[in-house]
């Protein structure tokens, strides 16, 4: 009994120790920014629905974070955020590395493009590309904290497509000149996308760094009769002032260039343009500049070979 004092003692002391110690600090939580498609243009080659969402998985879209904040203070390279995807029949982007508000809960800043990356030079993303991909880029987005909303990227088309349209005058032309072989023209191939380019002014623009990187885009083999014949859509650079001129290889004719000028090309629109043979020559015309979102299908069993992104540098 006499050391019942001193365990007393003791257990108040512990107590008291006890209640003046800092309680166990709190961990932070994260508030995590969700991502949504918005409204997708989908590259040609990949089916979509009614409200624009791909009908297959979209792999390799590239996501980078600005400086957060209460305004936007545009991108640089160095701030690659991550790789996404999106799943099939999905209006949802699927981010390879989760994205939170930081700890003074600024707003967070977000541009993407398509296809991805990995070689960045000078601030530039840069691609190559060979009549049959997309490159698409997104408008800048802001994530406010605590909105509690999703943040939306609409994805816009960098290229335009042209369709070509063959029609033969008559049965005779159509014996003399034989099926087309092929249907060239010479376009800009290389492109890049300034990415400090994109800030308050959503300058989110693909350009032709020079005019030496040209090659030829085919449109295909198509068959040459009296009822109209479509090629498969070919995607080019909305601003290819080079294409002046076709090539042509019939059948029964040696190859020979066209004038093409005065084809009108905008970015995610198609352009059809109906190409008649004549006895003498190949007359064109423009027939229709519609919105595109989908590939264009040829009646002649030609497969599109769309379904490819851009091939980065």
């Amino acid at each position: 009994m006499k050391y019942w004092p001193v365990y007393i003692i003791t257990i108040v002391l512990f107590l008291l120790t006890a209640c003046n110690e800092d309680p166990i600090a709190e961990v932070p939580v994260k508030n995590e920014i969700k991502f949504n498609t918005g409204v997708v243009l989908t590259r040609g080659g990949i089916e979509s629905d009614e409200n624009h969402i791909p009908q297959q998985e979209m792999i390799g879209i590239q996501v980078i974070r600005g400086t957060d904040g209460d305004t936007q203070q545009g991108f640089l390279t160095s701030n690659i955020a991550s790789s996404a995807s999106i799943a099939a029949g999905s209006g949802t982007i699927d981010l390879d590395i989760r994205q939170y508000f930081d700890e003074a809960n600024n707003n967070a800043h977000f541009m993407a493009f398509y296809p991805e990356h990995n070689n960045y030079e000078a601030g530039k993303a840069s691609w190559t590309i060979d009549g049959t991909q997309d490159i698409m880029v997104t408008k800048p987005v802001t994530a406010v904290y605590q909105d509690g909303r999703e943040i939306a990227f609409e994805f816009e088309h960098s290229l335009a497509q042209v369709v070509l349209k063959l029609v033969a005058e008559d049965d005779h032309v159509a014996e003399l000149y034989g099926d087309l072989l092929s249907a060239k023209i010479n376009v800009p191939t290389q492109f890049e996308l300034t990415i400090s380019n994109i800030g308050e002014t959503a300058l989110n623009k693909i350009t032709q760094p020079d005019d030496s990187h040209m090659g030829e885009f085919d449109f295909g083999e198509m068959e040459l009769r009296t009822d109209t014949v479509t090629s498969q859509g070919v995607l080019v650079y909305p601003d290819a002032a080079g294409l002046t001129e076709i090539t042509l290889e019939f059948e029964n004719r040696k190859t020979k260039s066209y004038p093409f000028s005065g084809v009108t090309l905008q970015a995610g629109h198609k352009t059809v343009v109906i190409a008649t043979v004549k006895g003498h020559t190949v007359l064109f015309d423009v027939i229709s500049l519609e919105p595109w979102e989908d590939a264009t299908e040829p009646d002649n069993g030609n497969e599109v070979g769309l379904g490819k992104p851009g091939e980065s540098l």
